[in-house]
């Protein structure tokens, strides 16, 4: 499988977010992600060498749950519209659908077959 631009950096965030979270002293736990990569076949040898990308990846996780989460809170009926984010939702308590009435929505054509 060859993938490039929207494609390619989705499938390299989530893995990164999968890998982190197996970790022992992980930030976050992200369990959407590392039940996705596990039902990918894809050589992410690229990725592992990519430490940059890898810890970009996680401080904005960090700081996006974070900044999300405080924002939920104090506004607990609000629409949160994240564009161009690899696959960021679904770390530390924002969750898919969740029983806290957070949803996220991914539609983006080249992913959604």
């Amino acid at each position: 499988m060859i993938l490039e631009g929207v494609e390619k950096t989705m499938l390299l965030t989530i893995y990164t977010k999968a890998k982190h979270s197996k970790e022992k002293n992980h930030k976050f736990y992200d369990e959407k992600a590392i039940e996705v990569i596990s039902k990918i076949d894809y050589d992410f040898s690229m990725a592992e060498k990519d430490k940059l990308m890898q810890m970009g990846v996680i401080g904005r996780t960090i700081v996006l749950d974070d900044m999300v989460g405080e924002y939920i809170k104090m506004h607990p009926d609000c629409t949160i519209v994240n564009i161009a984010s690899g696959w960021t939702p679904v770390s530390t308590g924002l969750t898919t659908a969740g029983s806290d009435g957070t949803m996220w929505i991914w539609k983006i054509p080249q992913t959604s077959d």
